[in-house]
């Protein structure tokens, strides 16, 4: 697995822009990371069997841990540093804390109430990181909110009989490719039975959105699906004129308007 390499000056300047506590623009290469997922993963999981080959957004981790319960083949994709950064945290997590201890770390970090290195377990839980290079882009980033996007929702991530399956199944880090979705499929050598775009659609404009699906799709198996949630208006996928556009990529939208998911299943 090539590691991603950061720039930390780059880093640091990015989050001064505003002050040494907060952040910038939002959803760039340094963009803060969540400390928990706000969806409900579990719901756009159950859109794929189980033992499947699986592309997800890496977000806040969450989603390519818990996709690991039942495939054993799940690699990771964040425009962000930050998110490889928080996913690497809290694998190494794992082999170090109890449930109780990993939840209130999450806590912390995402409060950032104090620096990162100085929150109860933290300097162990990085030293068992096996990226060195992430090991130091979390300790030169401390004093910084890299782990502070939007509010911890504990009933949202994993639960403590979740987190004592993955202590047996989780033995490596994820392979993580560091890039915009929009430049994703030119980092791909191979097809998947799921891509999980988590809820990028909501910030993406609909043309780029009709671009980003013509590339992906030859990355995704015949049967296979692009799923993702939707917290905006989903439903202009239901629409006759894009129904249409989506057949001529061999794609079939299904909206769940209770759970808020969509799914893009390509059929030839």
């Amino acid at each position: 697995m090539k590691q991603p390499i950061p720039d930390i000056i780059t880093a640091k300047t990015s989050y001064r822009k505003s002050s040494a506590s907060a952040y910038g623009p939002a959803y760039n290469e340094y963009s803060p990371a969540y400390a928990t997922t706000n969806e409900d993963i579990r719901i756009e999981i159950a859109q794929t069997p189980p033992n499947k080959k699986i592309l997800t957004t890496c977000a806040s981790g969450d989603h390519p841990m818990l996709y690991a319960q039942q495939n054993k083949h799940v690699d990771t994709f964040d425009i962000s540093y930050c998110a490889y950064a928080v996913m690497q945290l809290k694998i190494a997590a794992l082999k170090t804390l109890t449930y109780r201890d990993y939840t209130n770390l999450l806590l912390h970090i995402n409060a950032h109430d104090k620096n990162l290195m100085e929150i109860s377990h933290m300097p162990q839980v990085v030293e068992q990181i096996p990226d060195i290079t992430c090991q130091k882009f979390i300790k030169f980033m401390q004093p910084y909110r890299i782990f502070s996007m939007g509010a911890v929702v504990l009933h949202r991530t994993i639960n403590e009989n979740e987190y004592a399956d993955l202590q047996s199944k989780i033995d490596s880090p994820f392979n993580f490719i560091w890039t915009d979705v929009c430049q994703l499929h030119t980092h791909l050598d191979t097809t998947y039975d799921c891509i999980n775009l988590s809820n990028i659609l909501d910030y993406i404009e609909f043309n780029t959105v009709m671009k980003i699906f013509g590339n992906l799709i030859p990355h995704v198996n015949i049967g296979g699906k692009i799923v993702g949630a939707y917290f905006g208006n989903g439903t202009v996928f239901q629409s006759e004129r894009v129904q249409k556009i989506l057949a001529e990529y061999n794609i079939v939208a299904k909206i769940d308007t209770n759970a808020r998911i969509l799914t893009f299943q390509r059929t030839k």
